[in-house]
């Protein structure tokens, strides 16, 4: 039996870690987004939980604020919440600078970064950036 993880669930789940994790509980869409931030913060104070969509991490923070737990923060895709200027009802949930995770990763320098560090810049020539000369 499959069972429908909603808003309410992921709520619930925060409130129950809140028990024994004392730590900022970040509720990220999905479980690549959960891998991908677990890279980025100290896990002995920050726990991930994925949310199974965007709307149930936005329907979970609106729970918890209305519960008054602190220390929850939700990160999701903009999507098209820029262009269609939509308002978030909660302060704890942040928005991708861009359309989504992915797109803030290409238009960051973290390809230039892995190609400075492995590449050779003669198989390279498409490269807009100088190499720095040896």
């Amino acid at each position: 039996m499959k069972i429908n993880i909603d808003g309410r669930h992921i709520a619930n789940e925060c409130i129950l870690s809140r028990a024994n994790f004392l730590g900022t509980l970040l509720i990220v869409e999905g479980p690549s987004d959960s891998r991908l931030f677990k890279k980025f913060s100290d896990q002995s104070a920050c726990k991930t939980i994925p949310a199974g969509g965007k709307r149930h991490a936005i329907d979970a923070i609106d729970i918890l604020d209305k519960r008054g737990l602190s220390g929850a923060l939700a990160i999701v895709d903009a999507d098209y919440f820029h262009l269609d200027r939509v308002k978030l009802s909660s302060k704890n949930v942040l928005l991708t600078d861009e359309h989504d995770l992915e797109l803030m990763l290409l238009l960051s320098n973290a390809l230039d970064n892995v190609l400075d560090e492995h590449a050779s810049p003669a198989k390279l020539p498409f490269r807009k950036r100088q190499w720095p000369h040896a």
